[in-house]
C-alpha cells in the first residue's frame, strides 16, 4: 500500500472541498463508517453539549439527559496500523507497518492529528509517549483539543524533551500540570520535533495513558 499522502496544512480545507463538489454525500458518509441517522445523531449530540441548544433539544426529545458519547482514553498502539492518526507536513513508509509508525519530519512543522475520542481530563492526566527520534532537534509538544473549544492552540500544549540519537525512550508527559487541561478532551495532536529536516524521522511506538 501507498505511503499516507502529505497534505499540507494551509491547503487542507480547499482539498476536502474540491473532494466534495466530486463526491456523493453517501462515499463521505461510507468512508467515516457511519450512516447518515448516526450521523445526525452524533451532531444532536454534539449541539447537547452547549447549554442552551440543549435545553431545546431537551424539550423537543431529540436527546435525553443521559446521552454523551462514550469515554474513550487514549491508547493508540502503532503495532501493525495508523490507529487512525494522519499527518501533516509529515509522511509515514506505508504499510506493512510492524510494531511503530515511522513519521518522516523533513517538512516544515511536522505534525501528526488522532482521531476524535471523548474523555474527562483528570482520568487520563498523564500521556506516555514511547518513540526513537532519528533527528537532531530535540523538543516535541503535544496538544489537546477541548469539547467546549474546537482546534489546537498552543495555550492548550505541553512542551517536552526528547532524546536524539536512535533509541527508544519513552516520556511521561504531564498535561495536567497546565490548567488548561480541564473538562472533556476530544482528541490530540503531536509534534514530534519542534522543525523537520532532510533524511530525518521518528519511529513512534505508542501514545497512551499507561506505561508499557
Amino acid at each position: 500500500m501507498d505511503p499516507l499522502p502529505t497534505i499540507a496544512a494551509e491547503t487542507l480545507p480547499a482539498t476536502v472541498n474540491r473532494l466534495k463538489s466530486k463526491l456523493p454525500r453517501r462515499f463521505f458518509l461510507l468512508l467515516a463508517g457511519v450512516t447518515e441517522k448516526q450521523l445526525v445523531r452524533q451532531v444532536e449530540c454534539r449541539k447537547a453539549e452547549n447549554p442552551i441548544l440543549r435545553s431545546k433539544l431537551l424539550a423537543r426529545g431529540t436527546v435525553t439527559p443521559t446521552d454523551r458519547p462514550r469515554s474513550t482514553l487514549p491508547d493508540y498502539q502503532f503495532a501493525s496500523d495508523r490507529q487512525h492518526w494522519w499527518l501533516v507536513n509529515a509522511a509515514d513508509t506505508g504499510y506493512p507497518i510492524r510494531g511503530y509508525l515511522r513519521v518522516k519530519t523533513e517538512g516544515d512543522d511536522p505534525h501528526m492529528f488522532g482521531p476524535e475520542g471523548f474523555w474527562a481530563a483528570k482520568d487520563a492526566p498523564i500521556i506516555y509517549v514511547r518513540a526513537a527520534h532519528h533527528t537532531k532537534n530535540t523538543s516535541a509538544q503535544l496538544f489537546w483539543e477541548t469539547a467546549d473549544k474546537p482546534g489546537f492552540d498552543a495555550k492548550q500544549s505541553v512542551r517536552f524533551d526528547v532524546v536524539p540519537g536512535g533509541k527508544y525512550h519513552t516520556y511521561r508527559v504531564d498535561l495536567s500540570a497546565s490548567p488548561a487541561y480541564r473538562g472533556f478532551i476530544r482528541r490530540l495532536r503531536l509534534d514530534p520535533v519542534d522543525s523537520g529536516a532532510r533524511g530525518e524521522y521518528v519511529d513512534i511506538e505508542y501514545i497512551a495513558t499507561r506505561k508499557k
